[in-house]
């Protein structure tokens, strides 16, 4: 396969490498000519009838490791990357003393939510009594209320039926009465 020419090309160091022969090789070109990291990764089939094509994948992944394709090259020259260095532990020391003040910010903060929340406790507890005694006031004045609103009920209902004796008897049977 072209792959393979590759790669063979690749382990004795020759002069010409065989990219141009498939789409693959081509594609595959800056990862293999020595400017980047290559990792392959090889699939094995426990399956017998499949035992030729992994023995293949074997003995080319064997090859495979045997090539040094040299490593991965900086293509960023000493000054640019001294300057890029520069601005970066700049950014860096701007960013700790940024976390230190804001660290101190949160210190006084959660000191002064601290005091706050003892002076709210204190309160709390003060107000939480007299709530307790208005609370038995109301519960006391709303039991008072509905005793006195049951009594109204049923004095409405006996003047109800009153009323409806009193009507029975003046007026007469038949409503139509005698002609």
């Amino acid at each position: 396969t072209a792959l393979h020419d590759v790669f063979t090309a690749l382990s004795h160091k020759e002069k010409h490498v065989p990219y141009r022969n498939s789409k693959l090789t081509m594609l595959l070109q800056d990862s293999l000519a020595g400017n980047s990291k290559v990792l392959m990764v090889v699939t094995a089939s426990p399956l017998t009838e499949d035992a030729k094509e992994t023995i293949s994948s074997l003995t080319l992944a064997k090859r495979v490791k045997a090539i040094t394709l040299g490593g991965a090259k900086r293509e960023v020259e000493n000054k640019e990357y001294l300057a890029i260095k520069d601005t970066h532990e700049k950014r860096v020391d701007e960013l700790r003393q940024r976390i230190g003040v804001l660290e101190a910010q949160l210190r006084n903060a959660l000191g002064a939510a601290k005091a706050n929340a003892d002076d709210r406790s204190k309160r709390v507890t003060q107000d939480g009594r007299l709530r307790q005694e208005e609370r038995k006031k109301w519960r006391e004045e709303r039991e008072r209320l509905e005793v006195e609103r049951k009594e109204a009920e049923e004095r409405a209902s006996s003047y109800k039926a009153q009323l409806v004796r009193a009507s029975a008897s003046v007026l007469p049977a038949d409503p139509r009465g005698p002609l």
